[in-house]
């Protein structure tokens, strides 16, 4: 676990005589859970210097960054097999994960000359190849001490101190706290830590090897299931499909604005993809993932009113489901055009495809369903012929051919 250490602390009416004050190493108390899982990560502060304390109305505190290392990895000790505090990536050869963190805290002055602090965690988790993951993000805000005199007067500079210092201390208690109950929570983190458990029956090996059923006019269905992903960031999840053995196109609205998001492939492999480009207007994203895929899906730009067609997805999170429909129209929502279709689509469907049962060719990408009181099977997918332009587009802004963006 890689512990990227980065403490920004800014206070404001800096004035008066210096207290000086340190973090005790064994603030936190770990509490006893037991871990979720079985996994060695390493802790390691970035080799970077951060500032190492904090100015308040004239004081200082001094914020030891090894023990705040402590309390990480005592934290993470309760969720983890075990949790290292190291110096280097070569100190921990047995790590299965590393974590990036960073805090901030800042003390301000609140209504009544009442001193308020906010504080803010990120704990970034990478695989053992240092491959982003997922980041754990929680924040935390209240009042400094009881009688809060930093901006007052009403107290000794010590005292003042005294109070930071145990504000910073409960605040960073209080956020590990929620941490830890979000990592253990976290879809992506359990989908590395723990493969062989998951949270939705998933195909077995014989499953994803054998022969499938296939559909009228030739349609593949195990093509289709094996061209599709599901796509999980810092938003939640959703789907995707290869286009080309290392592009993936999803949607905006699953990506975010993240730069890289985990994809998970039907055969179980999970990697870091990286996104290559974003198209808010449409709904749209376009992603690298470091993989050959040897099943990607073509483009079919003329749907037709009435055709049959399918989608592959993970709705509710079930996996690598397929459901079917028809194309129930051609419009234009928004300035955008889209395929309106009575094939099932629920949440984690999005950015999934929506396939021809004709011609076995991607007629848009899933986008939305049409809300209101008492409509039924009323859901969009981006057209094709725009996932084609926005595509076009960007390579043409990279300069770039689909196989040049693998290199």
């Amino acid at each position: 676990m890689f512990f990227r250490f980065f403490l920004l602390f800014s206070v404001l009416a800096m004035t008066g005589c210096a207290w000086h004050g340190a973090m005790d190493k064994n603030f936190y108390a770990p509490a006893s859970d037991k871990p979720a899982f079985n996994a060695v990560i390493g802790v390691m502060p970035n080799p970077i210097n951060p500032p190492q304390s904090v100015n308040y109305n004239g004081g200082k505190i001094d914020i030891d960054l090894e023990n705040i290392g402590y309390a990480v990895t005592a934290s993470l000790d309760t969720v983890f097999k075990k949790a290292k505090l190291i110096d280097s990536y070569s100190q921990c050869p047995e790590c299965q994960g590393f974590v990036l963190y960073q805090a901030g805290f800042t003390v301000r002055e609140g209504q009544a000359k009442k001193a308020r602090m906010t504080s803010g965690m990120d704990l970034e988790f990478l695989n053992k190849d240092r491959q982003y993951l997922t980041t754990i993000k929680v924040n935390d805000e209240g009042e400094v001490g009881s009688s809060s005199g930093i901006f007052s007067g009403f107290l000794s500079q010590e005292q003042d101190g005294k109070e930071v210092l145990a504000a910073i201390q409960n605040s960073t208690t209080k956020m590990l706290k929620e941490g830890e109950g979000r990592i253990r929570q976290n879809q992506v983190i359990a989908d590395y830590f723990s493969p062989q458990v998951t949270s939705v029956a998933q195909p077995s090996a014989e499953a994803a090897s054998s022969d499938q059923p296939k559909a009228e006019k030739g349609v593949n269905f195990q093509n289709y299931l094996n061209a599709t992903v599901v796509i999980r960031s810092g938003r939640g999840f959703g789907s995707g499909f290869f286009i080309h053995p290392t592009l993936v196109v999803s949607n905006y609205h699953v990506v975010g604005n993240s730069s890289r998001v985990q994809v998970k492939l039907r055969n179980g492999k999970v990697f870091t993809g990286n996104v290559v480009s974003l198209d808010s207007q449409n709904d749209l994203a376009l992603i690298q993932v470091p993989y050959q895929s040897k099943s990607f899906l073509d483009f079919d730009v003329q749907p037709t009113i009435g055709g049959e067609v399918f989608t592959v997805g993970a709705p509710q999170g079930f996996e690598w489901t397929i459901s079917r429909g028809i194309v129930s129209g051609l419009r234009n929502l928004d300035g955008i055009k889209v395929v309106q279709t009575d094939a099932s689509i629920s949440p984690g469907n999005s950015g999934g495809p929506l396939i021809s049962l004709k011609t076995g060719k991607v007629l848009g990408v899933n986008t939305m369903v049409w809300a209101e009181a008492r409509s039924q099977n009323i859901n969009f997918a981006v057209s094709s012929a725009v996932v084609q332009n926005f595509l076009i587009e960007t390579f043409k802004r990279y300069g770039l051919s689909p196989s040049e963006l693998n290199q």
